[in-house]
């Protein structure tokens, strides 16, 4: 057994830590670690900033164009491309 690189306690077994100091690194991000956390944390602003937008949008124009969005006709014309030939 050696001491412990930040404070010169007994480490453990296999480890340049004590128990404390280990416990310790263990709960820090590092390195790499960031990206995944970062990404998180943009991806829920950006949560929040469309679901903002979206209120906003429902409180100004009184709820109208979310009829517009959610069915759409389709044009005559398109039917017709659309069918299979009936003698087969």
């Amino acid at each position: 057994m050696g001491t412990c690189i930040q404070c010169d306690k007994d480490a453990l077994k296999e480890s340049d830590f004590c128990a404390e100091c280990e416990a310790r690194e263990f709960k820090k991000i590092r390195g790499w670690l960031f990206v995944p956390a970062i990404s998180l944390v943009l991806s829920l602003l950006t949560i929040v900033v469309s679901i903002n937008t979206t209120v906003q949008e429902l409180m100004e124009n009184d709820g109208a164009f979310v009829a517009g969005l959610l069915y759409t006709s389709p044009r005559p014309r398109d039917g017709l491309l659309a069918r299979m030939p009936t003698s087969a």
